[in-house]
């Protein structure tokens, strides 16, 4: 039983990281689309 429950803390806390990350990237990515509108 203790097993299963660390693969679960472990199975959330990878995609709570992939959520997070995800953001990140989606964030830094819209300002580099902003960044570049603004130059033209």
């Amino acid at each position: 039983m203790d097993i299963e429950i660390a693969y679960i803390v472990a199975g959330t806390m990878i995609f709570v990281g992939f959520v997070v990350g995800g953001g990140i990237i989606y964030s830094g990515l819209e300002k580099i689309a902003k960044a570049l509108e603004d130059q033209k």
